[in-house]
C-alpha cells in the first residue's frame, strides 16, 4: 500500500499541472499554423516633445520570417526561420466573439498569471503579441499581421 502512494502522488501532480484547454468549439478557429505578414510599429509618443513616428516592419525589412501554430491539443509553437523556439500549453483567459465577427482572447502561456498574451481573429488574419512587443509600454505599440497557412 505504502509503495502505491510513492507513484500516486507525482502522477496526480503532473496531471493537475498540466492544466490547457483544448481548442474546440469556437476556440477552433485558431488551430494551424499563421504566418507573419507585416508589424505596424509608432513610437515617440510619449516624449515631452511628440515625435511620433511610424514603421511598417515586413519579412523583407527585417529578414526573418515568424510563424505561430495553435494545436488542437492545447498547445502553441511559435516560429522563427521556420524553427521552433519556443512551445507552450494554452490556458484561456478569455475568450469571446463580438458582435462585429471579431473573436478577441486572452491566454495563459503555460497557465502563468505573468505570461499573458492577447489576440484578435478577424477573418483569415490574426493579430496577436507575437513577434513584436512592447519594450517601453505607453511610448511605443506594435501591432502584428499574420494570416492563415494554406
Amino acid at each position: 500500500m505504502k509503495s502505491k502512494c510513492y507513484w500516486i502522488i507525482p502522477v496526480l501532480i503532473f496531471v493537475i499541472s498540466c492544466e490547457k484547454d483544448k481548442l474546440q468549439s469556437d476556440k477552433s478557429i485558431l488551430i494551424g499554423k499563421w504566418n507573419w505578414i507585416y508589424t505596424e510599429h509608432s513610437l515617440g509618443w510619449c516624449a515631452s516633445i511628440p515625435n511620433v513616428q511610424f514603421e511598417t516592419i515586413t519579412p523583407l525589412i527585417d529578414s526573418k520570417t515568424y510563424q505561430v501554430e495553435f494545436l488542437e491539443r492545447g498547445k502553441i509553437l511559435f516560429y522563427e526561420n521556420s524553427e521552433i523556439i519556443q512551445k507552450n500549453r494554452i490556458v484561456f483567459e478569455y475568450f469571446e466573439l463580438l458582435e462585429n465577427g471579431e473573436y478577441h482572447f486572452y491566454i495563459r502561456l503555460d497557465d502563468k498569471h505573468y505570461q499573458i498574451i492577447g489576440g484578435t481573429v478577424i477573418g483569415d488574419s490574426l493579430r496577436i503579441k507575437y513577434p513584436y512587443i512592447e519594450t517601453d509600454p505607453g511610448c511605443e505599440n506594435y501591432l502584428n499581421f499574420l494570416s492563415e497557412n494554406d
